[in-house]
C-alpha cells in the first residue's frame, strides 16, 4: 500500500489552519468567556474541521475537492479572525464594566484673600495647616504630591477639626492650609462659616487617588 504525500501547498494550508485554531481557543481559554466545556467542544469542532480541511487538500491531483478544501479553510480562517475580534471586543468591554474606575479627591490648597500668592510655587517658606485625623489618608497623599511640586517638604502645623483648620488660616497661625474641596462644599451650605470662607481663597487644587472612599 502506497503511502499517500501531502503536496506542500496542502501542508502549508493545513498548518496555517492549525495555527490559527490554536490561536483562536487560546484566546477564548484565555478571556474565560466560556466553559471549560463549551471549549474542549469548540477544540473538537475546529480540530474536525482541520481534519476534514487536510483530507480534501491532501491530494491536489482532485482539483475540484482541493478547491473545495480550499475555500473551506479560507471560509474558517476568516471566521477565526472576526471571531477573535469579537471575542477581545467582549472581554475589553466586560473588564471596563466590572473593573471599578479609580475615585480621585480633590485637595484644595488655601491662602487668606489678601495674601500675595498668585502661584503655588509661592508658598514654598509658608507654614501650612492640614487635617491631623480627618481624611488623612488622602492628606497624607496631598502632603507628598505637595512637597514634590515645591521642591522640600512645607512645614507643617496639624489640626483636629475643619474649624480649628480655617481659624488658624484666617488668625495668621499659618499661611496656607490643605483642604478636601468637598468638605468646603460642605461648609457653603452650613450655617456660621460664611464670613470664614469669604476670607479665604483657593490657590491651587491637587488630585490624589481617594482613600476614603
Amino acid at each position: 500500500m502506497k503511502n499517500i504525500k501531502v503536496p506542500l501547498p496542502g501542508a502549508i494550508i493545513t498548518a496555517v489552519l492549525l495555527l490559527s485554531e490554536c490561536i483562536y481557543i487560546y484566546l477564548l481559554a484565555d478571556t474565560t468567556l466560556l466553559s471549560t466545556r463549551l471549549l474542549i467542544f469548540c477544540g473538537i469542532l475546529l480540530l474536525a474541521f482541520a481534519a476534514g480541511v487536510y483530507f480534501l487538500v491532501r491530494d491536489f491531483r482532485h482539483k475540484v475537492r482541493s478547491i473545495i478544501g480550499c475555500v473551506l479553510a479560507f471560509v474558517i480562517f476568516i471566521a477565526e479572525c472576526f471571531g477573535g475580534y469579537y471575542v477581545l471586543h467582549g472581554a475589553n468591554t466586560l473588564g471596563e464594566i466590572t473593573t471599578p474606575e479609580k475615585e480621585f479627591a480633590e485637595i484644595g490648597v488655601y491662602v487668606r484673600n489678601d495674601d500675595p500668592a498668585q502661584a503655588i510655587s509661592d508658598i514654598a517658606d509658608y507654614p501650612l495647616g492640614f487635617l491631623n485625623q480627618l481624611d488623612k489618608g488622602n492628606t497624607d497623599l496631598a502632603i507628598t504630591q505637595l512637597s514634590t511640586l515645591l521642591g522640600k517638604a512645607p512645614a507643617s502645623t496639624p489640626y483636629d477639626g475643619i474649624s480649628e483648620l480655617l481659624d488658624g488660616l484666617i488668625n495668621d497661625e499659618v499661611d496656607a492650609i490643605l483642604l478636601n474641596t468637598a468638605f468646603l462644599e460642605l461648609l457653603e451650605d452650613t450655617e456660621g462659616y460664611e464670613t470664614d470662607l469669604s476670607l479665604i481663597r483657593q490657590l491651587y487644587t491637587l488630585q490624589v487617588e481617594d482613600q476614603e472612599g
